[in-house]
């Protein structure tokens, strides 16, 4: 055996027993396992005696599930109120045992986040006194502003922020958009007639890309925003190239090459043409077959972070995904393709395709 083909032999040894490591030590099943701190804000009766500044809280750490939702898991602690260990150091709040349920929603959208309750009023009765109204409000939001999305709160009941601004003696104004119900109306995502249109578009599109028909991809591109192309489920609002319209109906005989990203791991430029992009980060598998498919929900997950939400919080994904090919990689080489459509006037468009797949 010659000197060249022991090393080949060596070399392939130790990639697969580092495959095998990084499998067993980054393994998205054990990941989804992991723990995260969240802060949660309570009144302290020795900390704040006799109540000197209605609106003082403080910060009390909870453990919570690893989660993409780390809005709404702090309010869910929130609503549990202190513990019993807790209020023995004096720590006060008007959430409790008997609140612990009363999140209905919440929605972050241009650094707002829109929080709906279920109705209180005869749960915590006093919270309209002004005192007890400021503590409220301070506890919500000083939980929430913890996170950078989040600048401001506005709080509804059942849908109608109305209902609780007045309930709690403050009124509509400029401060809380004069009560405006619409970011509280029911998501598009439970809509089943737009549910059903979203559904068939993705279709159309699937179909587009699966037949490499750019033409008929492009009349389902958004005319003003166009679409951006992800190779990975990290998206780059800054680096991931944006085609318009035009630009994707002449997608095939663009022979130019593009900065689409960086390899994972290597961190070395994707420069290809779009023929040769479509062949590595769009259609790398047969999608229009693909068993499971996704209706604004992750299913693809592995080491890098899914920040299509984040990245398109207008939009509804549509996600198709192969949970992997062949089984002695148990998963590793699952692959997705996400579609993300938002709509303008009254017609849904394509505004994103992110290619997924486990990464190192």
């Amino acid at each position: 055996m010659s000197k060249k083909i022991i090393l080949i032999a060596i070399a392939s040894v130790f990639i697969l027993g580092l495959g095998y490591w990084i499998f067993h030590n980054t393994n998205p099943e054990q990941a989804e396992k992991e723990a995260i701190t969240i802060n949660v804000y309570f009144n302290n009766t020795n900390l704040n005696p006799n109540a000197e500044d209605c609106s003082k809280v403080y910060l009390l750490i909870r453990t919570v599930p690893k989660t993409l939702g780390v809005g709404k898991a702090a309010l869910e602690e929130l609503f549990k109120g202190p513990t019993e260990g807790e209020k023995s150091q004096g720590y006060t709040s008007w959430f409790s045992e008997k609140t612990k349920d009363i999140l209905k929603s919440i929605k972050i959208e241009n650094n707002t986040a829109y929080v709906d309750l279920k109705d209180i009023r005869q749960i915590i009765p006093n919270v309209s006194a002004s005192c007890g109204s400021a503590e409220f409000l301070a506890e919500i939001e000083a939980t929430l502003k913890q996170f950078d999305s989040v600048a401001r709160v506005i709080i509804a009941i059942d849908g109608n922020p109305s209902t609780f601004y007045e309930w709690i003696q403050i009124g509509c104004s400029e401060e809380n958009d004069f009560c405006d119900e619409t970011p509280f109306k029911k998501p598009v995502a439970d809509d089943e007639e737009a549910k059903q249109i979203i559904t068939n578009r993705a279709k159309e599109a699937i179909s587009a890309i699966k037949d490499k028909d750019a033409l008929k991809l492009s009349n389902l591109v958004h005319p003003d925003k166009g679409v951006r192309f992800s190779p990975y489920s990290h998206v780059d609002l800054e680096k991931n190239i944006v085609f318009s319209p035009a630009q994707a109906s002449a997608f095939f005989q663009d022979k130019k090459a593009y900065l689409w990203g960086v390899y994972d791991g290597s961190g070395e430029p994707i420069n290809l043409t779009p023929s040769e992009y479509y062949n590595k980060f769009i259609y790398d598998a047969d999608f229009s077959s693909a068993p499971e498919i996704g209706y604004n929900r992750i299913i693809g997950t592995g080491n890098i972070i899914n920040n299509v939400f984040e990245s398109y919080p207008n939009a509804i994904i549509v996600e198709y995904h192969f949970s992997g090919f062949d089984p002695q990689y148990e998963g590793m080489d699952w692959k997705s393709l996400e579609l993300a459509f938002e709509k303008k006037d009254a017609t849904w468009y394509l505004v994103g395709i992110i290619h997924g797949q486990w990464t190192i």
